[in-house]
Order: structure tokens, then C-alpha cells, then sequence
């Protein structure tokens, strides 16, 4: 049984003009306050690779410094951090 190809989306190469971007490479901001990208960290992989786990419902950041067994802990290493 032969297998249907699908025609799908064709895009024409020699027709599309891709802009090269102005800087390529590392940018190293020496003077920025790094309290502007905190909102923006996702700590639940933090605090697995260190094994602190909160237990449902308090998995979570910020949740997990409510949670009975490792909140202290890990509000400690929150702080450290």
C-alpha cells in the first residue's frame, strides 16, 4: 500500500528574505539589576535539584514554604539564593 504524501505548506526559498539579526553572540550587562528578572525565574526546578519537595498542595513556588516538612528549608535556601 503506497503512502499518501502530503502536499502540506511549501515555502519558496529564493523568495524569502530573512534579515540577518543586528548582534550575533553574548551580550554582557554589567550594571543590571537583577531584581527585574526574579519574577521571571522558575524556582520548581531549583528546588528539585536540591530534592526539597512539598507535598500537594504545596509543590509549588511559593507554596512550598508552607509546607510542614521542607518550607523552612527551603525558604532558607530561597533566601540564600
Amino acid at each position: 500500500m503506497a503512502k499518501a504524501r502530503s502536499k502540506g505548506l511549501q515555502t519558496d526559498w529564493n523568495q524569502v528574505n530573512i534579515k540577518k539579526p543586528q548582534f550575533l553572540g553574548t551580550k554582557v550587562y554589567k550594571n543590571y539589576d537583577l531584581r527585574k528578572v526574579v519574577p521571571y525565574i522558575d524556582w520548581d526546578p531549583f528546588f528539585s535539584t536540591w530534592q526539597i519537595r512539598g507535598k500537594y498542595p504545596n509543590r509549588t513556588y511559593p507554596k512550598i514554604f508552607k509546607d510542614k516538612n521542607v518550607g523552612e528549608e527551603a525558604k532558607k535556601l530561597f533566601d540564600a539564593a
